[in-house]
């Protein structure tokens, strides 16, 4: 009888352990509630993605690092199953990425990473996002929103994991979302 009232703890205990571990998942909530706050994504500017970081970008350390949530895909919010594209066809993504969460540092340069046979890049923009700062219990973050609007899929067809990237300090921190685009 023991295991049967314990089993719903470990569960709620292992669930929350889970939300802590990684990149992207320290609080995965804030993106669940905060949906009627995402911006448009609406752009007249189009991106093509290039085989190459932006230059501001080049010169930096690369480092696996900052925290990350992709909330959207074309405006379509995601979900576990990899996200089908064609090739050729804009994508636009919203989410939120901070470099630092502990000492409430944002990142800034923001870009995205397609990550595959060959890697691919295109710019992205940080926006105030309404509620993350609380979300994310400090408000310096609040600035943390990240969105790449109409970046043109100028890839090969392929799986594609999809990286954030901010600069901090002399680093490029590149922070895995845990999603994938398949190109077709």
């Amino acid at each position: 009888m023991k295991f049967h009232i314990l089993t719903p703890l470990f569960f709620v205990v292992f669930g929350f352990g889970l939300s802590l571990g990684g990149c992207g998942k320290e609080k995965s909530a804030v993106s669940a509630t905060n949906q009627t706050n995402l911006p448009a994504v609406s752009s007249s500017a189009q991106l093509s993605m290039q085989p190459t970081l932006p230059a501001e970008l080049a010169a930096l350390n690369i480092k696996d690092g900052g925290v990350c949530y992709l909330d959207a895909i074309n405006n379509v919010p995601i979900s576990e199953k990899p996200f089908v594209v064609k090739v050729g066809s804009d994508l636009a993504l919203i989410g939120w990425a901070v470099a630092d969460l502990k000492e409430g540092k944002l990142g800034s340069s923001p870009a995205i990473q397609l990550k595959g046979e060959k890697n691919f890049f295109a710019a992205a923009e940080m926006y105030k996002r309404d509620g993350l700062g609380k979300a994310l219990e400090h408000p310096a973050l609040e600035g943390g929103g990240f969105k790449a609007e109409k970046v043109i899929l100028s890839v090969p067809s392929g799986q594609y994991h999809l990286l954030f990237l901010t600069k901090s300090g002399g680093d490029l921190l590149r922070c895995d979302t845990g999603h994938t685009l398949v190109v077709e």
